[in-house]
């Protein structure tokens, strides 16, 4: 049946619109997250707190911007 085809279609297509604007919503948090929060830290994998250096910080701003530009139009 066509009809069903074109629904099943028009369903993932719909599931996919809202997976990537959850996924930029999230970029868009995560971006300002780090503009607005210049001491950030992290655990790393021994379970200890670091603090992510301010090159760091920046190369992520950067990596997230390309990604909202990139994906999000």
């Amino acid at each position: 049946d066509a009809t069903g085809d074109d629904t099943a279609a028009q369903q993932a297509e719909k599931e996919q619109i809202e997976l990537r604007e959850e996924q930029c919503a999230k970029l868009r948090e995560d971006l300002k997250t780090l503009e607005n929060n210049p001491r950030l830290g992290r655990t790393n994998a021994d379970g200890e707190m670091e603090r992510i250096g301010e090159d760091e910080r920046q190369a992520m701003m950067t990596k997230a911007r390309e990604q909202l530009d990139n994906y999000c139009g």
